[in-house]
């Protein structure tokens, strides 16, 4: 089974760089791209058949995919699938 989300720079709630680097929030300046500005991306992810620790990998599948990873996904940017906000 793979795992999926959609990349996006207009999260649920808006990110600010220093959500994302708080040591650095005085430091420099960044310029959020508008959604409109290029093609949203999918992202996604698979278990190898050969995965040494297949049970730690369907783990992070379910964190990734559950309501605590979205919740840190949204944090960064990035959408859900079937999400469109």
């Amino acid at each position: 089974a793979a795992a999926s989300a959609t990349a996006s720079s207009s999260p649920a709630s808006p990110t600010s760089a220093a959500s994302i680097a708080p040591a650095l929030k005085d430091k420099g300046r960044y310029w959020e791209i508008p959604l409109d500005a290029y093609p949203k991306m999918e992202q996604g992810g698979v278990i190898l058949s050969w995965a040494k620790q297949p049970r730690a990998a369907e783990d992070l599948r379910a964190f990734v995919l559950g309501a605590s990873g979205g919740t840190i996904l949204r944090r960064y940017g990035f959408l859900m699938p079937g999400n469109s906000n």
